[in-house]
């Protein structure tokens, strides 16, 4: 396998305070692989990502919305606290659910979807046992997180939630990503 181009020449931390990309970067955007040499890097976006989507009351941010096209996405986990995920996949279970999502790149709509409501999520860490390694975790979500995961994954591969869909009318609960 090639040696991929290492992020930092895609995202300077030191320069420039991170923000919201427009979402027509998302649209359409093919994102990369992770690989073991930009981890470091990335932990550091994840970092930041954090801190932004908590000062936006978000449960997630892929790294598209902010500019920077690599598999990779932070989201509230089921124990309450945020965590970085690279390399993300999910595999849906047959049940469907309409939900009402909204999206810290399109502040202040809601749009109507479908998701599955459970599935199986692969994703990588970096090896504790050896870190010039990645090491792939599983796990099994349903509910909320299900949701958040799909909607993550999905800016990872180019999708938003709004097109083609028209915005819903404002439901209090429901679910800010």
């Amino acid at each position: 396998m090639p040696k991929k181009e290492v992020i930092k020449s895609i995202y300077k931390f030191d320069e420039k305070e991170l923000v919201l990309a427009k979402d027509k970067v998302i649209e359409g955007c093919e994102c990369d692989e992770v690989i073991v040499e930009e981890y470091s890097e990335i932990k550091k976006l994840g970092e930041e990502m954090i801190k932004l989507t908590v000062e936006k009351n978000g449960l997630g941010l892929a790294a598209p919305q902010v500019g920077v096209m690599r598999q990779m996405f932070v989201w509230m986990n089921g124990a309450n606290s945020f965590q970085i995920v690279v390399n993300p996949k999910f595999f849906p279970d047959a049940k469907i659910t309409n939900v009402v999502e909204g999206c810290l790149s399109y502040p202040g709509e809601h749009f109507y979807l479908k998701r599955a409501k459970s599935g199986r999520a692969v994703f990588e860490v970096l090896d504790p046992d050896d870190s010039t390694k990645l090491k792939k975790v599983f796990k099994r979500l349903s509910g909320e997180r299900a949701l958040v995961w799909q909607h993550e994954l999905d800016h990872l591969n180019g999708v938003t939630i709004a097109p083609p869909t028209e915005p819903a009318i404002f439901n209090p609960f429901s679910i800010f990503f």
